[in-house]
């Protein structure tokens, strides 16, 4: 706007279209007082005019620039958020997952009809972690009980010992094909509730992979109506 402006707003904000109505009605009450002195001012009826069509000018400028920038702002304040939940379910989509539990393997912790949130970013998985992986295009939730390194084996009782010349895990569960030795990618995994659990005790299973589990299990959501 030129410098022969008779006035310039200031940003107030949230305030600012209040200040605009506020500068509108002081116009009119000027126009109103201005046509109750033409009778006795003639002599500065002209510069009087002069000065009501100039504010009226800038004004109406104020008034454009307010709503073409409210225009902006609102548009900010609309994709900013959209693109924000976009990325978000981008990275989830590709670094997250949610699956469904259908089963009783791994009651008590899990039960039938809770959603496991697992991460999909590769590292080594320590025992005790849930994992969720991929048997033969089944998606199954299991715990992990051996670790790359570590020896299954049945003892004399009957009884599965995980043993990785540190310490001896026992695992209450029954026998096992065979001593297995985890290779540095494999991981021998149980479920919770040993005597409904499918898991690397049988040899359809066995000792499971890196590559086949999808990740671990960072939350559990337990759904309203589960067993």
């Amino acid at each position: 706007m030129g410098s022969d402006r008779m006035f310039k707003t200031a940003l107030y904000g949230v305030a600012e279209e209040e200040v605009l109505e506020y500068m509108d009605r002081l116009l009119a009450v000027i126009e109103h007082q201005q046509s109750k002195c033409r009778e006795t001012e003639r002599g500065s009826e002209g510069n009087q005019e002069f000065l009501i069509r100039q504010m009226r000018k800038d004004l109406s400028e104020e008034f454009k620039r307010h709503r073409k920038s409210h225009r902006r702002r609102c548009a900010v304040m609309v994709v900013c958020p959209l693109l924000c939940i976009a990325l978000l379910s981008a990275l989830c989509w590709f670094r997250m997952g949610i699956a469904g539990v259908t089963g009783d393997s791994m009651s008590p912790a899990l039960k039938p009809g809770d959603l496991v949130v697992y991460s999909r970013e590769a590292g080594a998985y320590s025992r005790g972690n849930l994992v969720v992986c991929d048997v033969e295009g089944i998606r199954i939730i299991k715990r992990v009980a051996g670790v790359p390194g570590d020896i299954v084996k049945q003892d004399e009782s009957g009884k599965v010992r995980i043993i990785n010349g540190l310490e001896e895990w026992k695992a209450e569960v029954q026998s096992v094909p065979q001593e297995i030795f985890l290779k540095n990618d494999e991981y021998f995994l149980l479920g919770d509730n040993r005597d409904m659990s499918v898991d690397s005790r049988d040899e359809r299973i066995g000792p499971v992979p890196k590559a086949r589990i999808e990740g671990k299990v960072l939350l559990v959501i337990r759904m309203a109506g589960s067993a």
